[in-house]
């Protein structure tokens, strides 16, 4: 995730970020601070990529 802005936070810090159209925070770690943009890793955990594969269908299907 690339949040634009900077966060108040060290690399390695572990975060919430919170989505409107999301149901729940999303647990994130800020790697670094780059052009002006922090970047943000989600978890690569299998619970995780399955929500994430999940939600994003259904925002595949509102879209269509």
């Amino acid at each position: 995730v690339v949040f634009a802005g900077e966060l108040p936070a060290q690399p390695g810090a572990t975060l919430e970020l919170r989505v409107d159209q999301i149901d729940r925070p999303l647990k994130v770690r800020f790697v670094e601070l780059r052009d002006g943009a922090a970047y943000l890793q989600l978890p690569l955990n299998h619970e995780h990529l399955n929500y994430m594969t999940q939600l994003l269908s259904r925002f595949h299907r509102t879209a269509a």
